[in-house]
């Protein structure tokens, strides 16, 4: 998925992705990678001229995030879910 992409992974960090998303699915694996991907995109300065050069590499921190940032939106997501049926059945 990430083959035309710039990254500094090496195959010990690409292994260490792969632990991390055990038990993903296709999708939500594929919605970590293209958060991973935007990380440095949204870090650059939008008043500069841009290049493809000017953006940095992916790295394993990038992943890292992008399982918090993916995490954090499902859990929430599941929460107001959860109180809403709570609400809903109790009132």
């Amino acid at each position: 998925m990430l083959k035309n992409e710039r990254h500094v992974l090496s195959n010990e960090d690409l292994n260490t992705v792969s632990q991390w998303l055990e038990g993903y699915s296709g999708s939500d694996i594929k919605l970590v990678c293209h958060e991973a991907a935007m990380l440095p995109v949204r870090e650059l300065d939008i008043s500069a001229d841009l290049t493809t050069a000017s953006v940095r590499p992916i790295a394993l921190a990038d992943f890292q995030n992008a399982i918090a940032a993916i995490k954090y939106e499902y859990y929430s997501y599941f929460t107001c879910n959860y109180v809403l049926i709570l609400v809903s059945y109790y009132y």
